[in-house]
């Protein structure tokens, strides 16, 4: 419709009933069943997932990496900060940005790419797998 000109007008409309050929009533039945929000299937995966907070999730890491959380979000190479946010995306219903902000205002871009690489890594570090299974232990998960 922009294309032609009409910027005001209803073009969901047309392109509903462009895309959905029928009546206007089973256009309008199956709009309603189509119908959804931007993260309709993120919300409907959160109820499956364990509600554990983000102090929770530290203190389990922390316990397992024998050390202050503090100490061990800030030191480099050592795997407990991705470890805590990988078990907060897959175990809790934080998103990437809320686990960014937890950890000092970390970008969420940097929060996925550091999940990202941990995944690969725990794929082949016997310790890390070790490690992460303590975790969940913990935090019975």
């Amino acid at each position: 419709m922009a294309a032609l000109g009409q910027w005001e007008t209803n073009w969901k409309a047309a392109v509903a009933g462009s895309v959905l050929p029928g009546s206007p009533k089973f256009i309008e039945e199956t709009n309603q069943l189509l119908k959804g929000e931007g993260n309709a299937l993120t919300k409907r995966r959160e109820p499956d997932r364990h509600r554990i907070d983000w102090p929770t999730i530290c203190a389990a890491v922390s316990e397992v990496w024998k050390g202050d959380w503090n100490e061990l979000s800030t030191a480099r190479g050592n795997g407990a900060l991705p470890a805590a946010w990988y078990l907060a995306r897959n175990f809790s219903a934080m998103r990437l940005g809320e686990l960014g902000r937890a950890a000092g205002d970390v970008t969420y871009p940097a929060v996925g790419a550091a999940i990202s690489r941990f995944e690969k890594r725990l794929k082949i570090d016997r310790e890390l797998q070790r490690r992460l299974k303590a975790a969940r232990v913990l935090l019975k998960i």
